[in-house]
């Protein structure tokens, strides 16, 4: 017999207890915590404290909120791309995907489809069609591209899964839901990047509510197409240009 062997049955009575109380947690079940994509997310308790804040904040209908909540999918990809953005980039590893001949021939023709609205917003704003027109292309090549993702889905995910950005993205979760309440859009029809950006310009909901306003513009559906998308984009540049 071993050494080890011999010493563990000469163990003083408290040892016994220890080593006892060791094997005796091997033989429980291991219990993994529920993936974030199974979870009923209107259960959880940090989403019902968010619906109590619209209730008494924006006088949202909490079995409404409940409702739609329930249908509301967390989403483990949605985390994993925040977590490595591919805007980290650099310049010269963005040109040949944005640069292209492509690229500049779907320029133009959106340039010619819609030259009264750009040129509508640059005399009403200031802000040269080219500039409205390249930021469409790079955001959503013109409205090909607009997200894959739920906004309602990707900001409750990065709203109640991401504690780094919580904070901003329960923000963006209130300004979504006034936002779409305020356009009679159902939330969970409307689809964009995995931060919640939407629209021809993907910008965020708070922008949106902020710039349609001053541009005296509605989002409604228009919200994917140029009408909305040109005065929001020049709006916005104009006060970027400003600034600078």
């Amino acid at each position: 017999m071993s050494k080890s062997h011999i010493s563990l049955f000469h163990a003083t009575p408290v040892r016994c207890k220890f080593a006892c109380a060791a094997l005796s947690l091997l033989t429980l079940p291991v219990m993994a915590a529920t993936p974030i994509d199974e979870q009923d997310v209107a259960a959880r308790a940090d989403v019902q404290q968010f619906i109590g804040e619209m209730v008494e904040k924006h006088d949202f209908d909490a079995n409404k909120l409940t409702t739609l909540f329930k249908q509301v999918e967390l989403r483990e990809k949605i985390v994993a791309a925040i977590t490595r953005p591919a805007e980290s980039k650099s310049w010269h590893q963005y040109r040949p995907i944005f640069v292209t001949q492509t690229r500049i021939n779907e320029g133009v023709t959106f340039w010619n489809e819609n030259r009264e609205t750009l040129e509508r917003a640059e005399k009403e704003y200031g802000v040269p069609p080219e500039i409205i027109v390249a930021i469409i292309g790079v955001e959503t090549r013109y409205g090909r591209h607009k997200g894959r993702y739920r906004v309602m889905d990707s900001l409750s995910t990065l709203a109640f899964q991401y504690p780094k950005r919580s904070k901003f993205f329960r923000s963006e979760l209130e300004q979504y839901l006034l936002l779409t309440r305020e356009e009679n859009i159902e939330p969970l029809t409307i689809k964009g990047s995995y931060a919640g950006a939407m629209g021809k310009p993907q910008f965020i909901s708070s922008s949106y509510r902020h710039l349609t306003a001053t541009a005296n513009v509605t989002c409604g559906t228009t919200l994917l197409t140029p009408s909305a998308a040109s005065p929001i984009i020049s709006n916005a540049t104009n006060g970027s240009l400003v600034a600078q």
